[in-house]
């Protein structure tokens, strides 16, 4: 997994040239499926809810992308939550959310005005599973309540 360390340039972008949208099969089929279903019901729980953007940002081993599975922009209170879909709960999803999307997206939101929350969303979630930090598990995607949430959604 790719680390961002400091990020001096970011900008959201368009669709990277080198991403190709090909098929999957099995499991992973499955697990795009599922990400699917996550994206539709968590735009239908907020229109400050945006799917799958793509960055691009400058740290100091050069230009590089990186695509969130969502964010939620709570301008009100100034929380941005960084999301990440997974089929199955694992302690990958937060390192990939603090040490890859939070440095670059805090070039984008400075901590001076918002505040970055962390929100997993899996089908299963097993709490024999250990991470870095405590979760929390979570019933409403977008509530204030939490800095580090587990949302169980299954469709």
């Amino acid at each position: 997994m790719r680390h961002a360390g400091g990020v001096t340039q970011a900008y959201f972008s368009g669709w990277p040239p080198f991403a190709l949208r090909r098929r999957c099969t099995g499991r992973r089929a499955a697990g795009v499926r599922y990400e699917k279903a996550v994206q539709t019901h968590l735009r239908a729980q907020s229109h400050l809810y945006l799917d799958s953007p793509w960055l691009r940002f400058l740290d100091e081993t050069g230009w590089h992308w990186c695509q969130p599975d969502g964010m939620h922009l709570d301008f009100a209170a100034g929380i941005l939550t960084i999301v990440e879909v997974k089929y199955q709960h694992t302690p990958q999803a937060w390192e990939q959310m603090e040490e890859l999307y939070s440095p670059v997206l805090r070039h984008l939101f400075p901590a001076f005005l918002w505040q970055i929350r962390y929100l997993e969303v899996v089908k299963w979630y097993d709490p024999a599973v250990v991470c870095r930090d405590a979760v929390r598990l979570v019933a409403a995607p977008f509530a204030q309540h939490y800095l580090r949430g587990v949302h169980i959604w299954k469709p």
